[in-house]
């Protein structure tokens, strides 16, 4: 008897056998899973060799990371300069600094601004007491805004209409996605307190900072709500085209087991899920949906 068929001759004595180690098989490498982490940044888009890599690397390790939240904060159509509205600029501005790893806070209101009272040169803040200004006074405020090169197209829109207040993080090497999900909390915490209190506002965040915990959010969603809802999808379409219920679990199940052997095996291999490669469990199902269909069909 040749070796494949004496091997052939061992599978059909010994299926339940096989069957039980190769579902043991299969969950010592699916649970490989819960090693997977969320990564972020330019990084994973180059070599780790790379010299423009090495480069921003070193000048990390010198100078320390720079993050930023940005808030844009729209008046739809309205302006900053008006009573209603710079004193919530001015209070945002005060609060963001009490953001988890703030280092440095830059606003219309706090823009430095000299003025020259005889001899003497002051320099203030551009904005005080938003909310005891008069309307003459808003209006002398504005006109000096606008005409600051350092603000318009920076911190505040040529129109006067739109502001911005850049927060400057500095970030920890260790537990940095925890950092970025503090400050980026208190930051989706803040813009909301603030619409809450002046619904003529309308708050946008963006900054580095906000990219990478975006990305993390939209990847921990579709693992926990996309996936799922695909895989009942794919089920009912299954169980309808196969006119068999039994087929169409036993193709879900081949999906399951083929995505957590995937996944299971990156977070062996220490491979990092990221905004690229987030796609592979609907790659994976759907090279599984098409192998199951052929060979039932």
């Amino acid at each position: 008897m040749s070796a494949s068929a004496r091997f052939v001759s061992f599978l059909l004595s010994h299926p339940y056998r096989l069957m039980l180690a190769n579902l043991v098989l299969l969950a010592l490498v699916a649970s490989g899973a819960t090693q997977l982490r969320v990564a972020s940044g330019i990084d994973i888009f180059f070599a780790k060799d790379d010299p423009n890599l090495l480069a921003e690397q070193q000048l990390k390790a010198t100078y320390g990371r720079e993050d930023n939240i940005l808030f844009i904060i729209d008046t739809r159509g309205g302006a900053i300069f008006h009573r209603d509205v710079l004193p919530a600029v001015e209070a945002l501005t005060e609060r963001a600094w009490l953001m988890p790893w703030a280092r440095r806070v830059d606003s219309p209101t706090n823009f430095l601004h000299p003025e020259v009272d005889g001899d003497d040169i002051r320099i203030d803040p551009l904005v005080e007491d938003a909310d005891t200004l008069s309307p003459a006074e808003m209006d002398r405020l504005r006109s000096v805004a606008l005409a600051e090169d350092a603000l318009v197209g920076r911190l505040l829109g040529p129109a006067g209409d739109v502001a911005a207040v850049n927060v400057t993080l500095l970030l920890p090497d260790t537990g940095l996605a925890t950092a970025i999900a503090d400050s980026v909390g208190a930051a989706r915490a803040l813009a909301e307190e603030v619409e809450a209190a002046h619904p003529e506002l309308k708050i946008h965040l963006a900054g580095w900072a906000v990219t990478e915990q975006t990305l993390a959010d939209v990847t921990s969603q579709d693992s926990t709500t996309l996936m799922p809802a695909l895989l009942l999808l794919v089920l009912l379409i299954l169980a309808l085209l196969l006119r068999s219920a039994l087929a169409a679990l036993v193709t879900v199940i081949v999906i399951a087991l083929s995505i957590g052997v995937g996944m299971g095996f990156a977070g062996w291999a220490g491979i990092a899920i990221n905004s690229v490669n987030v796609s592979a469990p609907s790659i994976i199902l759907t090279l599984a949906v098409a192998d199951c269909i052929h060979v039932l069909s």
